[in-house]
């Protein structure tokens, strides 16, 4: 009997271990989800032509429907032709984005580039609902404000990015969409992060794009680096599998998460530049 009630104590032991190498790890991950998945950073005014190489930008301020106040730069001629609605990644904020910025302002096109909440000058604190209602004030802003007809706004969303982008343009009128290196959801993304564990079960945040991608017919263009280590490639292949036609997929040969635009043989910039302006 003895023996026996020693096993019961060390399964019971083993199980309660199991239960706190697991269970607790998942709860404490899912009380701070938006801290893993968002990575703001404030940055101080500074000279923009400084930063981006010369280009002029123009600081806007807008608000949401929520009423929070957003910042974004305005690059480019406006008066004409398409404007690129850039939707960035998860980490740093708009002056991390400068080179983007400036090589496509370069490349012929304007660029109209906002922070989220909780990022560079923006207000607020960032979760999936809050970016999505940032990428909408800031679309509504270029119709109402910018006087844009729906027809030139071209959306670019890059990593989470992408997600926000996708899933904007399954709510307003886009004639094209740019995705680069995007993944097919926020539970995906988590069972990858957390090495298999079922974070994803208690995830809030969805971000589901391989859902919404299906229904989405206007012409689109994908991106991805083959050696990226954030998002998978085959990822990003399955994203724009699931994606409906019209659409193209460009892999990045030898281009890791952000490193693209720094590759000249690439030729990042004009490729986009030519699917903006519906030369593809």
């Amino acid at each position: 009997m003895a023996r026996s009630s020693k096993k019961t104590r060390t399964f019971a032991f083993a199980g309660l271990a199991l239960v706190l190498l697991t269970v607790v790890p998942m709860a404490i991950l899912a009380l701070f989800e938006n801290s893993f998945i968002f990575h703001p950073e404030v940055t101080p005014r500074r000279s923009t032509t400084e930063i981006t190489g010369g280009v002029k930008v123009q600081d806007v301020t807008f608000r949401t429907g929520d009423g929070v106040s957003l910042h974004a730069w305005k690059a480019g001629d406006f008066s004409s032709g398409p404007v690129i609605l850039f939707c960035h990644g998860n980490a740093g904020n708009i002056t991390h984005r400068a080179v983007y910025v400036s090589s496509l302002v370069r490349s012929g096109l304007a660029v109209f580039i906002f922070d989220y909440r909780g990022y560079g000058q923006s207000q607020g604190s960032p979760d999936e609902d809050g970016v999505y209602e940032d990428a909408r004030a800031a679309y509504d802003h270029l119709l109402a404000v910018e006087r844009l007809d729906a027809s030139r706004i071209v959306l670019m969303g890059r990593s989470l990015g992408g997600a926000v982008a996708i899933n904007l343009a399954t709510e307003r009128e886009v004639p094209r969409l740019i995705v680069e290196s995007s993944f097919t959801s926020g539970r995906d993304m988590g069972r990858l992060v957390f090495f298999g564990l079922p974070v994803h079960m208690l995830m809030r945040s969805r971000f589901d794009s391989i859902s919404k991608v299906a229904g989405l017919t206007m012409p689109k263009l994908f991106l991805h680096g083959d050696l990226d280590d954030v998002v998978p490639y085959e990822m990003g292949t399955r994203l724009y599998d699931a994606a409906a036609q019209p659409k193209r997929f460009v892999p990045l040969p030898g281009a890791d998460h952000n490193s693209a635009p720094f590759i000249p043989e690439l030729d990042y910039f004009s490729v986009i530049a030519k699917f903006v302006r519906g030369e593809d």
